[in-house]
């Protein structure tokens, strides 16, 4: 249930972005450490792969199957809470991004932090994120 919310939020919030950032200047918050503007990604983080879009096709779908191989056996049994929850948070955000893939041809990214305001993220990246350091501490708990 966590991916499907996870997914639905970045999708409602990628929305709302293109809807109020489309055309116009960076808007910036908290003494400029946050800003706003909409950044049309066409590749992985940085850009990655940007001129391969066959290649990141692949790689998201891989890396979908994966999590959803390693993450039914935790979300079937109860066990390993951490890492089935981080692993919960990682499809969100893929599926979210790969959304974005497969309906406009790139994903959509809106917000960056200083001191480097042009390396822009969206939820499902710190969906992401967050997922991957629950996974880790999930395995570290549990041994």
């Amino acid at each position: 249930m966590l991916t499907v919310w996870v997914w639905i939020l970045d999708q409602v919030i990628k929305k709302l972005a293109i809807n109020k950032l489309a055309g116009q200047k960076p808007v910036y918050y908290l003494n400029e450490k946050i800003s706003f503007s909409l950044v049309k990604n066409r590749g992985a983080f940085l850009g990655w792969l940007k001129d391969k879009p066959a290649y990141l096709h692949v790689l998201t779908i891989l890396s979908i199957v994966m999590i959803l191989v390693i993450g039914i056996p935790y979300w079937t049994s109860g066990k390993g809470k951490w890492t089935g929850i981080g692993l919960a948070l990682m499809l969100g955000g893929a599926l979210g991004n790969y959304t974005d893939r497969i309906r406009r041809g790139y994903v959509v990214d809106y917000i960056a932090f200083a001191p480097k305001h042009d390396v822009h993220f969206n939820l499902a990246d710190f969906a992401i994120f967050k997922g991957v350091f629950l996974v880790f501490i999930g395995k570290w708990i549990g041994k």
